[in-house]
């Protein structure tokens, strides 16, 4: 080669820093894992009417927004279409478990679905499933992530909080009549003795109508209590507006899910000083899901709940499974399963998810303090030391 030609030659290598730059731009594309099939289907199954419809609504946005982002970083070599279904409808979703294309089922957002859920998607033939509450014990087919902790896990975290936040106080148990509130309740009377709880009592409401001003007066103390209560908002609400006028003594602590409209409307405005347990902090609490709450935000136009920010995980759980059953070929039902159920950790925008047997090992919790004015106040994360 001449010394012309060389120098030629020299002109066409891009300068090392503009190599550099162009590798490592390229660099997240070639390495990111990618799905190659034709069609896949994911189904949504959610509360779509009734009281829940507007959970269920959270849970459709937040999954349809995780598979759009996933299928964006697929490339055109993946195509998944999202069906959606009332997760009362039984019937319709054992019709569309036969189809084969059907990879993944995302959603059963209460324990009563949830169940059916281990029911539905039990077997060789079904598809992978990840799902939103936890049923308690019971056999977990593989291939079913329950992405919830169970009874026991939250009422052992409440109590341990019970005992850190309010030392020696004693504590009334307060149940509504649903029995998932019921085994709540029962399960934080076995556990309180474990952290030193001393229970008062535990008081389960009946399905007629509850005299509260009488209840409030039975569950009056002669000295500081603590009155926890599992089940429903309206039951808390109505006890809390007669208690706090005859006991101001005693404070208040709501079990997950209580807080809500149903306890707002009917507390008497009596907010400042009560506390709060739920399964998460809100998306906007949390650093990692900022990106999240931008994201959906801007696409719906308010801030997702904790539950949409639970459905983006666990939508996203799913499809990493998709896409590692697709390194192999084609994913199938099968392979899809196996995918999930080799998962031991995952980092959502929520937390990072410790499984085992497809369902958690830890949850911590989230504890708030109402102000005057009803506005919770995060103060901690409890969980088992």
């Amino acid at each position: 080669m001449t010394r012309d030609e060389r120098a030629a030659a020299r002109r066409l290598i891009p300068p090392l820093p503009l190599l550099l730059a162009l590798l490592i731009a390229i660099a997240p594309t070639a390495c990111r894992p990618r799905a190659s099939f034709t069609l896949a289907r994911l189904l949504i199954v959610a509360p779509l009417t009734g009281e829940r419809a507007a959970a269920g609504r959270e849970v459709v946005e937040a999954a349809r927004l995780a598979v759009e982002e996933w299928q964006g970083s697929q490339g055109a070599g993946a195509r998944v279409e999202v069906i959606t279904i009332d997760e009362q409808a039984s019937q319709p979703v054992r019709a569309l478990l036969r189809d084969p294309h059907l990879l993944l089922a995302v959603g059963f957002t209460d324990e009563v679905s949830a169940a059916t859920a281990r029911r539905l998607l039990d077997g060789p033939e079904a598809p992978a499933g990840v799902s939103l509450a936890n049923p308690g014990p019971g056999p977990r087919p593989p291939g079913l992530v329950e992405l919830a902790p169970s009874t026991r896990q939250v009422q052992e975290v409440a109590a341990a909080a019970l005992a850190y936040n309010y030392g020696p106080l004693p504590v009334t148990v307060i149940a509504s009549a649903e029995p998932s509130a019921v085994a709540a309740a029962q399960a934080f009377v076995a556990l309180a003795p474990g952290r030193d709880l001393p229970v008062r009592a535990l008081i389960t409401l009946t399905n007629t109508a509850t005299d509260f001003a009488r209840l409030a007066q039975a569950v009056r103390a002669p000295g500081p209590q603590v009155v926890y209560v599992v089940g429903q908002g309206v039951d808390a609400g109505s006890l809390w507006a007669e208690l706090r006028l005859r006991d101001p003594r005693a404070r208040l602590v709501l079990a997950p899910g209580v807080l809500g409209e149903g306890f707002y409307r009917t507390a008497g405005g009596f907010f400042e000083g009560v506390s709060a347990i739920e399964l998460t902090p809100l998306p906007a609490e949390l650093e990692q899901a900022q990106g999240f709450v931008a994201r959906f935000s801007a696409r719906f136009g308010r801030p997702p709940t904790a539950l949409a920010g639970r459905a983006y995980d666990a939508t996203l759980l799913g499809l990493s499974a998709v896409t590692a059953a697709a390194a192999a070929g084609a994913p199938t039902r099968a392979t899809v399963r196996a995918a999930l159920t080799a998962v031991g950790s995952y980092r959502g925008v929520m937390r990072t998810y410790e499984l085992a047997d497809g369902a958690p090992t830890r949850w911590p919790l989230a504890m708030y303090r109402l102000g005057r004015d009803g506005t919770p106040t995060l103060i901690g994360e409890p969980e088992i030391p």
